[in-house]
């Protein structure tokens, strides 16, 4: 967890537990603006296993993932992008050169996560943040996709 720093004063933050309080804030905000704007989303992943099985967190995890049906994802975009306070910020391959594929990032600005310790570079440094998946359902077959529960990243 060394490579995880705040941006305003650039003092790292080793506690794993910081990093769980920082991601559950984005989440928080994720699901008010889904609740106000009537979009279903699931926990995804890691996220739902430290649910049910820890009661929040798995003890090392250091990140969160959400799914939304694709139908509703660009409206998900939307409301995200126009209600989300000014230090979260929605990273989409429309956006962000180092995004790729159709899934969408809600990064908190006041951190930032250096991989490589390299120089700053917004495009190639993203802060602390939550991954949000395009689903659909399958077609019900007997396929891995269909033994997943139906659904499937887009």
């Amino acid at each position: 967890m060394e490579g995880i720093v705040l941006s305003n004063n650039m003092k790292a933050i080793t506690d794993i537990n910081e990093v769980h309080h920082i991601l559950l804030n984005i989440a928080k905000e994720f699901d008010r603006i889904c609740r106000e704007n009537n979009i279903n989303y699931w926990m995804l992943g890691g996220t739902q296993l430290g649910a049910v099985r820890h009661h929040g967190f798995i003890p090392w995890d250091d990140d969160m993932d959400f799914g939304v049906m694709q139908k509703d994802f660009p409206r998900m975009m939307k409301c995200l992008e126009q209600q989300l306070p000014v230090f979260y910020r929605c990273r989409t391959r429309y956006n962000c050169s180092t995004q790729f594929g159709n899934t969408l990032k809600i990064e908190d600005t006041r951190t930032i996560i250096n991989l490589n310790n390299n120089e700053y570079d917004e495009e190639k440094h993203m802060g602390i943040n939550i991954d949000v998946f395009p689903l659909n359902y399958t077609n019900g077959s007997k396929s891995f996709l269909a033994k997943t529960g139906g659904f499937h990243y887009y």
